[in-house]
């Protein structure tokens, strides 16, 4: 259910005209995912907290942008 509802908020967040909104939402889930996706590791740094922020943003930006074009 807050799965259903979580995407539900992010479709109408993104179908709207709100980039001033849009931008910080993208930039929080990209920090917590790079966190959450780091977190598995036994030696953290911010050096692999980096890469996986970039990683993550190369994956999800891209599509997002095409999807956004549409």
């Amino acid at each position: 259910m807050q799965l259903l509802l979580t995407g539900y908020l992010l479709k109408h967040l993104f179908a709207g005209e709100y980039p001033a909104l849009i931008s910080p939402v993208i930039m929080v889930m990209l920090t917590l995912s790079s966190w959450i996706s780091s977190r598995g590791l036994e030696h953290r740094s911010w050096r692999l907290y980096l890469l996986a922020f970039i990683s993550i943003s190369r994956a999800c930006t891209i599509p997002l942008g095409l999807a956004r074009a549409l």
